[in-house]
Formats: structure tokens, C-alpha cells, sequence
């Protein structure tokens, strides 16, 4: 389990970029940038291994690094504590609107489970023990987008997917709508997949 510092990353050939899909945050970039800020908490357990792996971070610098054995389950869970602790106005907002600040997180986590719905995901607000948002690794967005927007959303949906040459288009798109704020529920990820 590897947190490293932010940096730019550079590629020695094509096949380097194809390494990285599926990453959260290029090569642990965006977990390394958490950590500066926050208390961070990293236990997971990959398929055929007995016990699973902590890490405990607090301003980049590591606090704990061991093996968990209470971890049962293959995955990973990332725990954000104190976040914004070392940033007083940053924290004075987050404290100012918490429900504001839970909600805009989880809309980021919404975003990231539309892009990769094969991977289950869950927000948790420890404090009031309250689960925000909830899913489970499905082959398409679609269920995705029916749990999180209603039956109403997802029945109004078309399946578009288009290749030419080397490019490949593939996703859902909505009809005409005039009974519902669809600027809200706007959400667009292009994947390009270049082949020579």
C-alpha cells in the first residue's frame, strides 16, 4: 500500500497509460493530497490473502503500517478523518454546513460509481452513523442511475453506443424532457480508447 507524494508522472510509452485505468487519483496522487490535510485510514485485503493491511496517515505522515487481522472481507476502505484540521477557514466552512459539504461528496462519489459501476461503493457520515450513498458492483451505470434517480429517470434513457476507426462511444443518453430539472442530473465521462 503505496501513498506517495503529489507529482507529475510521466509516461515512457503508450502501454504506461493502460497500467493506470481503474486507479482512484493517478497512482495514489489524489490519497497522498487527502492525507495532507486529514487523518487518513487505509485497511484493505486483496482476494486469496489471509489478513488485510492498515495504514494510518496524519499529515502525510504515516502513524500506523501493519496487518489488520479483523479484516474479512476483499477490499478497500478509506477513512477520512479531521479533514482540514491543519487549515482553519477550510474547516471553519466544512463546520459552518456540514450537510452542504456531505452532500457534495457525495456527489463525487456518485460520479466515480457511474464510471466504474463494476466497483461497489459506500459514504458513510461516521459522526451521525447515517449512510449517504450505496451501491453494488453491477455490469452497467444503469441500476445505478435507477436507485439513485428513480424508475422515472431510467425508463426515459436510451442506450447509445457508436464505434468508428479507432474510436468507441458507449453510455446513455435522455430523450426530450420537459417535466423534470435534467440540468441537475447531468453527467457526462468520455472514455477514449486509442488503438494503433
Amino acid at each position: 500500500m503505496l501513498i506517495v507524494q503529489p507529482a507529475t508522472s510521466k509516461f515512457l510509452n503508450l502501454d504506461d497509460l493502460n497500467a493506470t485505468t481503474g486507479n482512484f487519483g493517478f497512482r495514489g496522487e489524489a490519497l497522498a493530497s487527502i492525507s495532507e490535510v486529514s487523518v487518513l485510514e487505509i485497511v484493505t485485503r486483496t482476494c486469496g490473502r489471509p489478513n488485510g493491511y492498515k495504514k494510518v496517515l496524519k499529515g502525510c505522515k504515516c502513524l500506523y503500517l501493519g496487518i489488520d487481522d479483523d479484516r474479512k472481507e476483499v477490499g478497500t476502505t478509506v477513512v477520512v478523518r479531521d479533514l482540514f484540521y491543519n487549515q482553519p477557514v477550510r474547516r471553519n466552512y466544512i463546520q459552518s454546513s456540514p450537510n452542504k459539504v456531505l452532500q457534495s461528496i457525495k456527489k463525487c462519489v456518485m460520479r466515480l460509481a457511474l464510471v466504474c459501476p463494476n466497483i461497489s461503493f459506500k459514504v458513510i457520515d461516521i459522526e451521525r452513523e447515517n449512510e449517504l450513498f450505496c451501491t453494488h458492483s453491477a455490469s452497467s451505470p444503469l441500476s445505478l442511475l435507477t436507485n439513485g434517480f428513480g424508475m422515472e429517470i431510467s425508463t426515459s434513457l436510451h442506450d447509445i453506443e457508436v464505434e468508428h476507426d479507432f474510436m468507441k462511444l458507449s453510455g446513455y443518453i435522455s430523450g426530450p424532457c420537459n417535466t423534470l430539472n435534467m440540468k441537475a442530473l447531468e453527467y457526462v465521462c468520455i472514455h477514449v480508447i486509442v488503438q494503433f
